[in-house]
């Protein structure tokens, strides 16, 4: 549980040896007096723990800890500082203590030893930055005493542009929940200041990209028009705008209530291709049932394409079509009759049937030997029952090996298959 504690981060110097007073004890009295704070964590090196400890001695009603450096020379450091500020403040954290709730003082001490506080200090969100400089300094260009200046710097900004390079790298790698949820409330939520803009282009694509993943092409359609997006672009988003092919690609997607076969068998053929597609990216995340789900699924979907360019309707097959009355009369079971006195078939009959319409694909769909141990199975009148253990684990290589065998099987189907696999890949992918 967090605390409310109110912490000041120091790094201490040097100063000068026979001004102590002056070049160390007072400046570090102003940086602690300027707030309320129920602890203060010294940072010196090995070389300047003395001075820490004569800055503890001056606030003895204040909880001032020391947490020096582990050997001599890490002063002179960027990483041995950096690891040190690390862990320090990630034990702060872990105590309860808000990293918004502190203060970095990085003034004090080597340029090593400040840059590396200012970083760990940005990295873990601590709330202020602040740095003593000063109005007036001498000949060699120390501060003079009394003539301090302090500056408190709030790092949203900094905070603002890592949380947007981590999303880029979320939408890159196909995270895209992940990559809304570092701006969330995008449409409603407003940003300001001059990241703004970068931070609803972030949303727009997590939103964009995460609906067509999920299969909501609706929506997906509906964002692909950019309604209301600023625009202005930031360098990383044309990457992520969708090609005017797969626009129209998803367009076909979002059609909804066909009539026309032909329109249907289309609209199955593009299915297919997304359903190719997101399997690789399924494959891509280690959801390797979730490959075969979608692969057997393309089978069923090229058996219904294919009546459905022949003028059948595998949910609503009419008995009385010469070619189906044929088929039926070869059968050693007619199937039943739904609620209008139509068939509805599932794949291996709907391969049967195509079988007697002379389809070339028939063949491959009837024996599905060709896609080797994968192969679909009946299991209580579905193939999408695999089970009670994963037939897939470990089995990424054969998996791969599969889907090609899929897209080779899919492209072949219609000349235009290839060119929508390709509008349904998404090229932006790691």
């Amino acid at each position: 549980m967090l605390r409310n504690d109110r912490v000041l981060l120091l790094t201490v110097g040097t100063g000068t040896a026979d001004q102590l007073r002056a070049t160390v004890l007072e400046p570090f009295a102003k940086s602690i007096q300027a707030g309320e704070w129920t602890r203060v964590i010294l940072f010196p090196s090995k070389l300047t723990e003395a001075n820490a400890q004569a800055v503890a001695a001056e606030h003895a009603g204040l909880p001032v800890e020391i947490r020096a450096l582990r050997r001599p020379g890490d002063e002179e450091s960027v990483d041995a500082c950096f690891a040190h500020f690390d862990l320090e403040i990630s034990r702060l954290t872990a105590e309860g203590c808000a990293p918004a709730r502190m203060t970095a003082d990085f003034t004090r001490g080597t340029k090593a030893l400040s840059a590396a506080l200012a970083l760990a200090a940005a990295a873990h969100g601590v709330g202020s930055l602040r740095y003593i400089g000063a109005t007036k300094r001498d000949e060699r260009g120390m501060a003079v005493p009394g003539c301090e200046r302090m500056s408190d710097l709030v790092p949203e900004a900094i905070w603002e542009r890592q949380r947007l390079v981590l999303g880029v790298s979320y939408l890159e790698a196909g995270d895209f929940r992940a990559a809304g949820r570092l701006f969330p409330g995008w449409p409603r939520a407003a940003w300001a200041g001059p990241r703004a803009y970068e931070i609803q282009w972030l949303n727009w694509a997590a939103c964009f990209w995460g609906a067509w993943d999920a299969f909501d092409y609706k929506s997906a359609h509906k964002l692909s028009g950019l309604s209301g997006m600023p625009p202005r672009k930031p360098a990383w988003a044309s990457r992520f705008l969708p090609s005017e092919d797969q626009k129209s690609f998803l367009a076909g997607l979002a059609a909804q209530d066909l009539e026309d076969p032909v329109a249907k068998a289309d609209r199955c053929r593009d299915l297919g291709a997304d359903l190719l597609a997101n399997a690789v990216r399924r494959l891509g995340e280690g959801q390797t049932e979730e490959v075969l789900v979608r692969l057997y699924r393309v089978l069923e979907l090229t058996g219904q394409t294919r009546l459905f360019a022949a003028g059948l309707d595998s949910a609503d097959l009419d008995r009385g079509h010469p070619a189906v009355q044929q088929w039926l009369a070869g059968l050693p079971d007619a199937p039943a009759s739904n609620r209008n006195g139509k068939l509805e078939i599932g794949r291996e009959k709907v391969a049967s049937l195509l079988q007697v319409l002379g389809d070339p694909l028939a063949g491959k769909l009837l024996d599905v030997s060709w896609l080797g141990e994968f192969g679909p199975v009946m299991r209580n009148k579905s193939i999408l029952i695999h089970g009670f253990k994963s037939r897939t684990r470990n089995r990424e290589k054969e998996l791969s090996g599969l889907i090609g065998k899929l897209e080779a099987f899919y492209a072949a189907e219609d000349a235009a298959n290839p060119k929508r696999l390709a509008a349904a890949r998404f090229a932006f992918l790691a």
